[in-house]
């Protein structure tokens, strides 16, 4: 059988560039809300193993009162020490221990207090390493690649929804209108192991798992975005159902030709005039520039205090 075309050629790797960074962020229009549950941070590092690395991480914390702030700082931080502390020279095989360790930290300390029970955290993780583009996922946070006129997710969502429709148990249309398409069944610190997702899946889910690790490391072209985002950015809108607070197809229009900190603060923007029912929204911003501009933006979306956060046994239920 013939496999599908990778909506990507790959090309060789462009030479190693700079990265710079910016961010911005707003606190939102919400009165109800008082913790934030969201963090997201992109730092250079450069690794114990010797990798000069940009890496950006978002996570999108789960759980009652401050637990899922908990949950998301505690991820972030991990990634971040664990990645620059590593000596491993496999950049998704780094990425997918520094995940482990994460779950691990917050499965932890989600046992040692009633009040943290069932605490977690969406992450998705970018790393950019000699101009190449590294992925690790788990949740509902998205990573896309925007090149050219293409706007290209590279993750897949960890939700009841995919689960099922990749599984065949229901078509997609039919598990898009289920009552529990939303819930989330792969996230950090919720059970004691967590298999993290290395796939960069350039056919959008068609692929093998097999074939979307092996497409780690895709070479970054001059004027490519890489934009990682918490479900806040693209969550579907209330008031139109089916609509997207900042539609895919705008990314490029949004980022295109500007500078690292407005780019951030314009995808920020778009959502705030719609009303994004947030109460903070913050985008950090990597740029990486090697003869021409490639971008790399770190979105994040802070859901309403009015979101259900209630977790299940298997996994918990995210209304967007």
């Amino acid at each position: 059988m013939r496999q599908p075309e990778s909506r990507l050629a790959k090309r060789p790797a462009e030479r190693k560039g700079v990265v710079r960074m910016a961010t911005a962020s707003h606190i939102g229009a919400s009165p109800r809300r008082t913790l934030l549950e969201d963090r997201a941070r992109a730092e250079l590092i450069t690794t114990a193993g010797g990798l000069q690395m940009a890496l950006g991480v978002v996570a999108d914390g789960i759980g009652g009162e401050n637990a899922g702030e908990r949950a998301a700082e505690l991820t972030v931080q991990t990634v971040i020490d664990h990645s620059r502390a590593s000596s491993e020279s496999n950049v998704p095989r780094l990425l997918e221990q520094a995940l482990q360790e994460a779950n691990q930290r917050v499965f932890a300390e989600s046992q040692k207090s009633r009040r943290k029970t069932n605490m977690g955290s969406t992450a998705a993780v970018a790393a950019i390493v000699d101009g190449r583009l590294y992925l690790a996922n788990a949740g509902d946070s998205r990573v896309y690649l925007l090149r050219g006129r293409k706007v290209l997710p590279l993750t897949l969502d960890h939700t009841w929804a995919e689960e099922v429709a990749r599984s065949g148990k229901l078509s997609r249309v039919e598990a898009s209108r289920h009552p529990r398409r939303n819930e989330i069944v792969r996230s950090v610190g919720y059970e004691p192991a967590l298999k993290v997702d290395l796939g960069l899946w350039l056919q959008g889910g068609q692929e093998r798992e097999a074939e979307a690790r092996a497409a780690q490391g895709l070479p970054l072209e001059r004027g490519d975005v890489v934009l990682v985002c918490s479900d806040g950015l693209i969550k579907g809108r209330h008031d139109r159902p089916g609509a997207a607070y900042v539609e895919a197809s705008e990314f490029s229009a949004l980022v295109k030709g500007k500078a690292p900190k407005r780019a951030a603060e314009d995808l920020v923007k778009r959502a705030l005039a719609r009303q994004v029912d947030a109460d903070d929204a913050k985008v950090n911003a990597l740029r990486f520039q090697v003869e021409e501009e490639c971008l790399a933006l770190i979105a994040r979306q802070q859901p309403a205090a009015g979101d259900l956060r209630a977790v299940e046994r298997r996994c918990c239920r995210r209304e967007r």
